[in-house]
């Protein structure tokens, strides 16, 4: 979406951190993912409201897993097929020509441990990016685990285009 979003008002985006890219290399593993839940949502509708309300109506186990499942499960099944169709059918990303234009600074995170969130596609979107920074992440939640490493890098990136920024506009004004 970051990128969607890029594209389409350039001169709102500073910067972007890409966390963990969904690209092309993931769309077979989204789709053996994500088409099943779909045929779920939608052949057993009145089964998920009934699921729905029950979840909705459960106190906060102050587990972000647990609690992230149980919003999930407290989800109206029309508004989870509308998001599903969405990753399935929608724009998944910019066009690769698009990518190149991109001029706003990036810092791509990826790792190398599931089939969605692919390093390949990581690694190819820091090439096709003209200012963008690759950093390989442990694991896929090392910035919620261990941020230390992965905050300090972003701060520095944050840092960094925030100054190009202000120069940027003191030239403009200048």
């Amino acid at each position: 979406m970051s990128l969607l979003a890029t594209v389409q008002a350039p001169d709102r985006v500073r910067g972007l951190i890409l966390e963990m890219p969904v690209l092309e290399s993931a769309a077979p593993a989204a789709a053996l993912v994500f088409a099943p839940l779909l045929l779920e949502v939608h052949y057993a509708r009145a089964v998920l409201r009934l699921v729905s309300r029950i979840a909705s109506r459960l106190p906060s186990s102050r587990l972000g897993p647990v609690d992230s499942f149980i919003s999930s499960a407290a989800s109206d099944p029309d508004e989870t097929a509308a998001v599903l169709h969405g990753v399935l059918l929608g724009p998944i990303a910019p066009t690769i020509d698009q990518r190149r234009a991109i001029t706003a600074p990036a810092l791509v995170l990826g790792h190398g441990i599931d089939l969605i969130h692919s390093f390949s596609d990581a690694k190819r979107l820091a090439r096709q990016l003209p200012d963008a920074r690759l950093i390989r992440t442990r694991t896929f939640a090392e910035l919620w685990v261990h941020p230390a490493r992965l905050t300090t890098e972003i701060s520095e990136f944050l840092d960094r285009v925030w100054a190009e920024d202000e120069a940027r506009n003191r030239d403009e004004i200048s």
